[in-house]
């Protein structure tokens, strides 16, 4: 990217970010621009009186949720040895309960 010359270049990048909803260091690297500078025109314009500091502070977007998996433990007393089995979707368990007979493990 160019070198952005003017405030008011670089105070419509500010107001860009502000709109776009990403975090600054996602949004200046989809615009080449380096996150240590654009924070410190942040902290210029902010300092000058040029900027007001946002009443919403903006949320990263395009963050797929953390998928979580479900772990069925199935405890048997009569084989300590053998007392713990996990069962995902994948794996689930056969007939729901742990026999309390040899299971070839």
């Amino acid at each position: 990217m160019k070198a952005i010359a003017t405030v008011g270049e670089r105070l419509q990048l500010i107001k860009d970010w502000q709109c776009s909803g990403l975090t600054v260091s996602e949004w200046c690297r989809r615009n080449g621009i380096h996150k240590n500078t654009f924070c410190n025109w942040i902290h210029r314009s902010r300092r000058q009186g040029l900027l007001e500091t946002p009443a919403v502070i903006p949320q990263p977007i395009d963050q797929d949720p953390i998928k979580q998996d479900i772990v069925k433990i199935e405890v048997s007393p009569e084989q300590p040895e053998y007392s713990m089995r996990f069962f995902s979707d994948d794996n689930p368990p056969a007939g729901g309960t742990q026999s309390s007979g040899s299971d070839g493990h």
